[in-house]
């Protein structure tokens, strides 16, 4: 196992599989990882939260709400944490709807995809 990373990821993930498959896997990487099932839920854990939240890993397209309504809402009281969307549209298709110009990850994604994308996103400036 890595050794600890010290940053957090709040992981937004409507749909199961996907969810426990990425907080598996960002665990692994020695992430520590909020999980939440949707935008609302995720609100909740950054108003009790205390410590800083690196990075937001949100799906685009969720009941209660989108992956950049929830990012917009967490910067205005967390400016420093990052985001990084991901969706099963294609990124083409997501940029035109939303006019994003943010880091992406397109599903279905692999176990390297997903950690090197979000290591990526971490270590911008």
């Amino acid at each position: 196992m890595p050794e600890s990373s010290n940053e957090t990821i709040l992981l937004v993930e409507d749909e199961s599989g996907v969810r426990k498959l990425a907080l598996k896997l960002l665990q692994q990487e020695g992430y520590e990882v909020l999980v939440a099932e949707h935008p609302e839920e995720a609100l909740r854990f950054c108003t009790g939260y205390n410590e800083p939240i690196d990075l937001l890993l949100t799906e685009m397209v969720m009941p209660g709400g989108t992956g950049e309504e929830l990012a917009t809402e967490i910067l205005t009281s967390r400016p420093k944490t990052r985001v990084l969307y991901m969706s099963g549209y294609s990124e083409s298709y997501q940029r035109g709807r939303s006019g994003l110009d943010s880091a992406f990850l397109a599903k279905p994604f692999s176990p390297g995809e997903l950690t090197r994308k979000v290591r990526e996103v971490l270590e911008s400036t």
